[in-house]
């Protein structure tokens, strides 16, 4: 008789245990809880601005070379790239907080036959010490009066060159532009915004047309 009564009791535990667990998972599918879209659909996507402004440009291409001795850096170029190069324009090199400023002082009339390339030699005004190949910044010319945006703003996902410009203060339009220049820092667009425009400048992977955004910080 115990060991039925013992046996009862077991089973009457196990079955309670069985109803809590269903009434805890019924609690826990009812309950409202937040999730980070759900909080951007809510208060929008939390983005950082700039606003477009109208200005100079020096527009510049970058080129990649090796130390050759003292001052001079050498590289091989594509003709598209040697065809924008003049003897005499300005190259700048950045390295460790450092800014190295120097001249194209030669460039190969004649393409390599083997590698299809042409040799650019750039004298700087102090010797830079690496061992490792340079990213170059060279002059190609000057836009006046263009409509500026940072690098970071311009986004080439899809092929086509697009920034997000913010609406009414909270809403985004993804507009295509085009490109007529740029250097390391920023971008000149030729048509696509105009100056005054508030620009997206941070993360843009997860915005769409027409996405409500919170705007949380904007460059001065």
């Amino acid at each position: 008789m115990k060991r039925i009564i013992f046996v009862a009791i077991v089973a009457a535990l196990y079955v309670g245990s069985l109803l809590w667990k269903s009434e805890q998972v019924k609690i826990a599918n009812n309950k409202d809880v937040p999730t980070l879209y759900r909080y951007w659909n809510k208060n929008g996507v939390p983005v950082y601005t700039e606003l477009a402004e109208e200005r100079s440009l020096s527009n510049t291409v970058t080129v990649t070379g090796v130390k050759s001795n003292g001052k001079v850096i050498k590289s091989l170029v594509a003709p598209r790239v040697a065809d924008k190069l003049k003897i005499g324009a300005i190259a700048r090199i950045t390295k460790d907080n450092e800014i190295y400023n120097g001249r194209i002082t030669f460039i190969s009339k004649n393409v390599d036959h083997l590698s299809g390339l042409y040799a650019v030699e750039v004298t700087f005004s102090k010797s830079i010490d690496s061992k490792k190949s340079l990213v170059i910044q060279v002059e190609v010319g000057h836009l006046k009066n263009s409509v500026v945006v940072s690098r970071s703003a311009v986004s080439t996902r899809g092929g086509t060159p697009h920034i997000y410009i913010v609406r009414n203060k909270n809403k985004v339009e993804i507009k295509d532009v085009v490109l007529s220049g740029n250097n390391d820092e920023f971008y000149a667009i030729k048509s696509g915004v105009k100056s005054g425009d508030e620009i997206v400048i941070s993360d843009q992977r997860y915005l769409k047309d027409q996405q409500k955004v919170l705007v949380v910080k904007r460059a001065e």
